[in-house]
C-alpha cells in the first residue's frame, strides 16, 4: 500500500513537470552550434543567462519524480516473487524465468520508447508508462496458480512490467 501511494505521489510531481518539442529543441541547438562557430571563442565559466543544473526546477521536479518512482518500485517489487513463491507456490523455476522475461521486455522496450520520446515527447511516453505501472499490480488481483496464469497471464503481466518500467529506466524485478 506504501509502494502504490509513493507511486501514485510520484506521478502527482509529474504534472508540475513541463515538457519540451524535441525537435525544436534539436533546432534551437542547432543555430546555437552554428552562432558559436562563427564567432569568437568566450570564457568559458557559466554565463548570466544559462541556469546551473541545480537551479532549473524543472530538472529538480523530475529529480524528485523518478526518486519517488524509483523507491515505490524498489519497495514493492521484492514482494511480487514473495507472492509467486509463497502464496501462489509456484516453482522457482517459473519465477526465474518470469524474471528473465521483465529483463528482456525492458531491453527491448527501451528503444522503442525512446524513439517516441523523440517523436512526441517526454511527457506523454512517462505518463502513459507510469499509469499503466500502476495498474498492474490491480492485474495481480486476477493470478492463481492455474495454468491459464502460469502460462499467459503471468507472462504476460511480466512482459508488462519490463515494458513500462523502461521508459522511466527503473528496473522492476
Amino acid at each position: 500500500m506504501i509502494a502504490v501511494a509513493m507511486g501514485v505521489a510520484s506521478l502527482g510531481f509529474q504534472f508540475w513537470i513541463s515538457d519540451i518539442n524535441p525537435q525544436a529543441e534539436a533546432d534551437v541547438h542547432k543555430d546555437e552550434v552554428t552562432s558559436e562557430v562563427n564567432c569568437k571563442p568566450t570564457n568559458p565559466t557559466i554565463s548570466e543567462g544559462q541556469p546551473t543544473l541545480l537551479a532549473d526546477r524543472n530538472f529538480l521536479r523530475l529529480l524528485l519524480f523518478l526518486g519517488l518512482w524509483t523507491f515505490g518500485l524498489s519497495l514493492c517489487k521484492p514482494f511480487f516473487n514473495f507472492y509467486l513463491l509463497d502464496s501462489l507456490t509456484i516453482n522457482v523455476q517459473w519465477v526465474t524465468l518470469y524474471s528473465g522475461l521483465v529483463y528482456g521486455s525492458f531491453f527491448l522496450m527501451i528503444t522503442l520508447w525512446g524513439r517516441l520520446a523523440d517523436r512526441i515527447g517526454n511527457r506523454p511516453i512517462l505518463l502513459v508508462n507510469c499509469l499503466l505501472t500502476e495498474l498492474s499490480p490491480l492485474l495481480w488481483l486476477c493470478t492463481d496458480s492455474s495454468q491459464i496464469s502460469i502460462w499467459c497471464l503471468l507472462p504476460l503481466l511480466h512482459v508488462l512490467q519490463g515494458g513500462t518500467c523502461s521508459s522511466t529506466g527503473a528496473e522492476y524485478n
